[in-house]
């Protein structure tokens, strides 16, 4: 009625509010036009003063709104005004203003505007305010409190200096909304401290009152404006307090209206400390979708009977809900993207949480504290993140975030891929007793294991590249350390185990690295490496033997290699399941085959080491096989062990003491070997040992007070005096080097001693020097392996070089030496041309090129076979002296349809260019020798060349040139001559191209007319001409007819005697 009134009285003086400066009475305030309305906003009007019935009030509350309306001359209706400021002078002097209260969009106080306002007490200013002229509240000696609705000062604050009076009871109370907004105020009030006694947060200092359902009890609720509403936009609202007596808060997600309607706002944030401490909330329902912002730092921390939350928005900020000891019911809303640190921290009655399907940015310690928490589980859907067994993960699970406080698992293992654990990851997890890591860890961050008092094991692979301080902070369980970094990470003991268990029991570390890690800061401990074992990466099963775990360590992460390890913990070979008990004490365990390959992690890993001690003093009896990877044996690896035999396929290496004391009975060496290093063999119960060709080094002691009986050392090894130490059970020593200094004191201490081999070409020199001795005898024999598959390592041999021969891809060459147990001796033997150092299973193959003096001197074989040494095209260079004298073995080989030899005839082949003495003498079963004709020169050594071969059956064919200069080749007996003159057969071929037909016989005497030739000897008639004379039977130079007519042919005689 009033406002019909004022507008009937307006309308007859003709008002029009479309003139600025207009003035405009409503209630108890008088206001001005400053604008008139428009299409895209409302007019604008400032107010200047109380109407005269307001002045004449004793005391009244006064309250400046955001819009009024006004009634409009031109078109007879009301037009909204925005009240934007209070005019200078407005009230000044206006004695009788309790408080005031000015609705935001107030935008700038004027000077002197509230000046005097002696019983003014209270001022409440919205966000919007901006300016705040020279004595606007000059002389208000009653003020106490003043609230301002900005969180934080607006970057266009105009606060004059002597805004305010100075006083020592007035308190300015800022918005909630930032932490720092506090001091941002004092920064930008200049000399604040003059005017006001101090400066907070309030949640009364807001934009906007409303009134909750009944659910929160009709409670108030107070917002600040953070993105202001317009003509047709609504604006935003951020939350800052509720009542302090509200049982709960609920959004709702409905607009909240202002101005009669003409602006709507939606809650989209909660400020900082808005509901810090609340006494009386039990229920927080925040899953509105238009909260879709911050819930900020500490907005409902410490509230002790909140029990339920239902949260959305973006951003769950920093101890938002942090020590709420009566939170046992949590929902988290899709659409939140980042939970800050503690946002949860403390809530001692959580059990689970579930993190949205939306959060990509979660704070590792948002949970801290939550000690009955056992489960972080991740939404579906989620990109960022992921969940397992209730551990919280990187989506790629290559990054470990948090261990809840409550997870019941006492001992820990990870998922495969993972590369990192977060700082403070385990932080006050009372449950966990051993936490091992797999191999690929890289980085364990500061505090990651602190407060978990349970804790008594952590093993840490070599993987690791970074380790975080105060890492075992507060672990009073701890007993054991395993970590297993190549190179001592550097710690700082008393922070790194800072209050943890002291000493501790227990350090693991790589067996090489223990005075490294003592030097790093690794101290504190009890024992370090107790009983030899270490830290390791990996354990694994092995082939063949279901319970039987070896552990591994990493030794190249880029060639993908390990090597196995003495680990700790693991059962080993005294706890595999056994076969039967052992005379001896102890039990056998069956063969034990350690994998080629093991598998960590998913990726392939090849084994090519054993660490030292690894079975040391293992009491089972057990052998073991190892596969060809295997490179090298560390020291002491199989020390004092029950090992009964070992397979090492393709060890290089094998370091001192390796099998030290041992009960080592069988060994089948690599033919790669070529380190053996101090005492590796000493105690051992090996009877026989054969060094396979290749070994350089053999160190001190290798082999003292082991009961080797039979020693073989290739000419490979490097000699010196300490190799032959103690060993005093051996009996032959087979030493295939030129003569060396003698080892007199060490000689005298073999006890045992009976046979020296040395090699035949140097057996004189020996039997001359200081080796030699009554107590034993040197004699030839020494060699350097033996063709198992071949001749059933009856045969022996020497290289001779290890230069491939030209257009090969072989070792080198070798030849065959003598042999002196002939007892060996098998029934068939087979010659080859090309041999492998096969005897343990090597895959290296040489070139025959020389069959040694005495060969096989004496061999009661039956039967030798060439397979490629006496045929056409073979490597064979010489045979020397007696090299197959006193042999009982007839000759064969294969003859293809082109060969006209016969098989059963010993074939010299072209390459052989040089034959020692009694070669094949002695030898009763050979039918024949067939010298091939060769296109370099020969060197013969005549004398007994076949000497005692049954002439009965024994013929020899050679070419002429072959033939000559023979004296002697059947001894000295003249006997001989009638006996074998005519088994010398000499034959022609096209191989050869003679200038003549005069063939020379010297001394031997040929029977042509048993051949069927007409033989003239050539004898001068005195008048310049040779006059042929036929002859029968002689033995000087003679003419054959038509020789020359079939060059084809061989001329084979005698065909009978």
């Amino acid at each position: 009625m009033k406002k019909l009134q004022t507008i009937i009285l307006l309308l007859c003086m003709g008002f029009s509010m479309a003139h600025a400066d207009s003035e405009y009475w409503d209630g108890d305030l008088i206001y001005r036009v400053i604008s008139a309305p428009t299409t895209t906003d409302y007019g604008t009007v400032t107010v200047t003063g109380l109407t005269p019935q307001a002045q004449s009030k004793s005391t009244m509350s006064l309250k400046i709104p955001a819009i009024i309306d006004v009634p409009d001359g031109d078109t007879q209706t009301y037009m909204q005004y925005q009240v934007v400021g209070v005019s200078a002078t407005a009230f000044r002097y206006a004695t009788n203003i309790y408080d005031v209260t000015m609705e935001y969009g107030v935008q700038y106080i004027a000077a002197n505007a509230f000046q005097g306002c002696t019983q003014m007490v209270r001022v409440r200013m919205p966000s919007s305010v901006t300016t705040i002229a020279g004595k606007a509240f000059a002389g208000c000696t009653a003020l106490t409190d003043v609230y301002i609705a900005s969180t934080t000062p607006p970057s266009d604050l105009d606060w004059d200096a002597t805004a305010f009076s100075a006083s020592t009871q007035t308190k300015l109370h800022v918005a909630k909304g930032n932490t720092s907004g506090v001091s941002q105020w004092k920064s930008a009030i200049s000399s604040w401290s003059t005017y006001f006694t101090s400066i907070d947060q309030s949640s009364l200092a807001y934009d906007f009152r409303w009134y909750g359902s009944s659910d929160d009890g009709y409670s108030e609720k107070y917002y600040v404006v953070t993105k202001p509403a317009k003509k047709g936009v609504s604006g935003d609202l951020t939350l800052v307090g509720v009542a302090s007596n509200a049982p709960s808060l609920t959004e709702n997600g409905n607009a909240h209206t202002v101005a009669g309607g003409l602006y709507d706002y939606y809650t989209r944030s909660v400020a900082p400390y808005a509901c810090y401490q609340h006494a009386t909330l039990t229920k927080v329902d925040l899953s509105a979708t238009t909260l879709n912002q911050t819930i900020g730092q500490k907005a409902f921390a410490e509230c002790p009977k909140l029990k339920t939350v239902l949260t959305g928005g973006s951003k769950i900020g920093s101890e938002a809900f942090y020590g709420n000891s009566a939170l046992s019911s949590l929902t988290l809303r899709a659409g939140i993207q980042m939970i800050e640190s503690q946002a949860f921290a403390g809530c001692k009655l959580l059990k689970s949480i579930t993190i949205p399907s939306t959060a990509t940015s979660v704070n590792s310690y948002f949970v801290d504290d939550c000690e009955a928490m056992t489960a972080i589980n991740v939404a579906t859907g989620n990109t960022a993140y992921s969940s397992k067994n209730g551990v919280l993960y990187n989506k790629a699970q290559t990054y470990l975030l948090r261990v809840p406080c409550g997870h019941t698992t006492q001992t820990f293992e990870f998922p495969g891929t993972l590369k990192n654990v977060g700082s403070y990851a385990f932080e006050n997890c009372k449950t966990v007793k051993r936490v091992f890591f797999n191999y690929g860890i890289g980085l364990i961050g500061t505090g990651a294991f602190k407060g978990c008092s349970s804790l008594e094991q952590v093993h840490i692979p070599s993987s690791i590249k970074t380790l975080g301080n105060n890492m075992f902070q507060n672990c009073t369980s701890l007993s054991l350390v395993s970590i297993n970094a190549l190179t001592a990470p550097s710690i700082v003991t008393s922070t790194f185990f800072q209050g943890a268990k002291s000493p501790i029991d227990n350090l693991f570390v790589p067996r090489s690295q223990v005075a490294n890690y003592i030097a790093a800061g690794w101290s504190g401990f009890s024992a370090i490496n107790q009983d030899s074992k270490t830290a390791y990466d990996y354990a694994g099963f092995t082939t063949n033997i279901s319970d039987l775990a070896l552990a591994y360590t990493v030794t190249d992460p880029t060639a993908k290699t390990v090597e196995l390890v003495p680990g700790y913990g693991i059962g080993g070979i005294d706890q595999a399941s056994t076969s039967s008990p052992n005379e001896g004490g102890g039990t056998v365990v069956q063969t034990v085959r350690v994998p080629e390959i093991v598998k960590i992690e998913g990726v392939n890993y090849t084994l090519n080491s054993v660490d030292g001690y690894t079975f040391a003093k293992a009491t089972n009896r057990f052998s073991m096989e190892l596969p060809v990877t295997v490179k090298r044996i560390k020291n002491h690896a199989f020390a004092e062990s029950g090992i009964v035999v070992c397979l090492i396929k393709g060890v290089t290496i094998i370091e001192e003491f390796a099998f030290y004391n041992s009960t080592l009975s069988g060994i089948q060496f690599s033919p790669d070997l070529n380190y053996i290093g101090d005492n590796a063999f000493e105690g051992v119960n090996v009877k026989e040992m054969v060094l396979p060709y290749g070994v350089t080094s053999i160190g001190n002691s290798a082999f003292a007070n082991s009961k080797i009986e039979k020693l073989v050392i290739p000419s490979s090894v490097e000699y010196h005096a300490l190799i032959f130490n103690n060993m005093t059970s051996l009996k032959n020593l087979y030493f295939n080097k030129p003569l060396q200094q003698a080892p007199t004191e060490v000689l005298k201490k073999l006890t045992s001693l009976q046979n020296i081999y040395v090699p035949v070409e140097h057996e004189l020199i020996y039997c001359q020097s200081d080796w030699k001795s009554s107590s034993y005898t040197i004699s030839r024999g020494a060699y350097d392996f033996a063709e198992k598959a071949a001749s059933k390592s009856y045969v022996h041999y020497s290289v001779t070089s290890t230069t491939p021969p030209e257009g090969t891809s072989l070792a080198g060459t070798v030849k065959v030496v003598y042999n002196p147990e002939k007892a060996k001796c098998p029934t068939r033997l087979i010659l080859s041309s090309e041999v492998a150092d096969d005897a343990y299973g090597g895959t290296k193959r040489y070139q025959v090129t020389k069959i040694a003096d005495d060969a096989f001197h004496g061999c009661t074989s039956k039967l030798i076979y060439s397979n490629g040494l006496f045929e056409p095209g073979s490597p064979l260079k010489s045979i020397g002296d007696q090299a197959f004298r006193n042999c009982t073995a007839s000759f064969t080989r294969n003859v293809t349809e082109d060969d006209e030899v016969p098989a059963n005839l010993l074939y010299i082949p072209e390459s052989t260019t040089s034959i020692g003495a009694w070669a094949f003498a002695d030898m009763s079963n050979l039918e024949g020798i067939f010298v091939s004709p060769s296109t370099e020169e020969r060197t013969y050594d005549w004398v007994g060349f076949f000497s005692g071969n049954d002439p009965a059956k024994f013929t020899c064919w050679m070419t002429w040139e072959d033939r000559l200069d023979i004296r002697g080749v059947f001894g000295s007996n003249t006997d001989s001559y009638g006996k074998y003159m005519d088994r010398i057969a000499p034959y022609y071929n096209n191989k050869h191209d003679y200038d003549t037909d005069v063939i020379t016989t010297h001394f031997n005497t040929v029977d042509y007319q048993a051949a069927g030739l007409d033989a003239y000897l050539l004898a001068s008639n005195g008048a310049g001409h040779l006059t042929p004379t036929k002859v029968d039977y002689y033995s000087n130079p003679v003419l054959i007819k038509g020789l020359l007519n079939h060059p084809e042919n061989f001329i084979w005689l005698p065909l009978t005697t």
